[in-house]
């Protein structure tokens, strides 16, 4: 009998909606991200889908350095 996953894989797939509450941030401001190529997401159709990983590895390279 399979084990059920407790924890959300990181290759998860992500909506606008989810990915701002991830984030904590605004779904508008994912919209704005996305028209300015700021920030990884795939198209699907009209739609934008979000892999957390790739979000999650983004987020690193934003990370200020204090050196």
């Amino acid at each position: 009998m399979p084990k059920p996953e407790t924890e959300p894989s990181k290759d998860e797939i992500l909506t606008v909606y989810e990915a701002a509450k991830f984030l904590k941030i605004s779904r508008w401001k994912i919209y704005d991200m996305v028209r300015k190529k700021q920030i990884p997401f795939k198209a699907v159709g009209i739609q934008k889908r979000f892999v957390k990983s790739q979000l999650i590895e983004w987020l690193q390279g934003k990370a200020v350095r204090l050196d």
